[in-house]
């Protein structure tokens, strides 16, 4: 196997591989007004405006060029949501507050009993079914001073390069691929996890290349900078590169 292959399969792996905690620093509560949140299944995308046979029009020139090295056909899953299908569902009255064009569904709030009605009435939805029922209240676990915890940490006896990310690094038999140059320079990883809670605030993660982020599931006004930890700890796993402090698998990539 490759360097550069192995090294695209330690990334994978890190995705499932939770972290070291270092999600210090205050939590908010977070409280939601009640509602209710209601997942639609498409039966089809009939009625967009992007075709299998113009994928540029819809995929990065990057994303076609990964496709094509790793011999994947774009297919109808690429494809985005059926705007037709979308309009349809907000003149029932539904807030359409997210969507998936790979499960081909919908997420809608504001069903009250008489829009449920209308939705129902709809031929192109295969199944409604209830996600998210509120009012729900999540409560800050308490703050660790994770900092100041590692710069304890770096006096004992801990790797000078990686320090508390010698551990994993060595479970996972990546030093090779750092020492052979691989250190995700040049990729771009896309973390998908429930919540990054204060990942803009804390000074070990300040160097981390973020490129953007976005909320694919809530629908109040909250970031997912102050949403739960989960993804913070993954993040810095990754992404982390404060050498004799933490240094994670891929310090040089770019991440969404």
């Amino acid at each position: 196997m490759s360097l550069k292959k192995s090294f695209k399969l330690l990334l994978i792996a890190l995705l499932c591989f939770s972290a070291t905690n270092v999600s210090a620093l205050p939590q908010k509560r977070i409280n939601r007004e009640s509602q209710h949140i209601y997942r639609l299944t498409l039966a089809d995308k009939k009625g967009g405006k992007y075709s299998l046979s113009h994928p540029e029009r819809f995929l990065s020139s990057k994303s076609l060029e990964r496709r094509q090295k790793q011999g994947l056909q774009v297919d109808s899953t690429d494809l985005p949501l059926s705007e037709k299908y979308i309009n349809a569902v907000k003149k029932t009255g539904a807030v359409v507050t997210g969507g998936s064009k790979w499960l081909n569904t919908l997420l809608v709030s504001n069903c009250k009993p008489d829009v449920l009605t209308k939705l129902n009435k709809l031929g192109f939805i295969k199944k409604i079914e209830q996600v998210w029922e509120a009012p729900d209240t999540l409560y800050a676990p308490p703050v660790r001073d994770t900092l100041t915890s590692a710069a304890q940490t770096k006096k004992e006896n801990v790797d000078p390069y990686y320090g508390m990310g010698d551990t994993q690094i060595g479970l996972l038999n990546g030093k090779p691929l750092h020492e052979a140059g691989y250190k995700g320079k040049g990729m771009t990883i896309a973390i998908v996890d429930g919540g990054y809670m204060n990942a803009d605030r804390i000074a070990l993660l300040s160097n981390i290349n973020i490129l953007g982020s976005r909320n694919f599931a809530s629908t109040h006004t909250e970031t997912i900078f102050s949403e739960v930890d989960h993804g913070t700890m993954v993040l810095s796993c990754i992404g982390a590169n404060q050498p004799g402090l933490f240094v994670g698998t891929a310090p040089d990539a770019d991440f969404w």
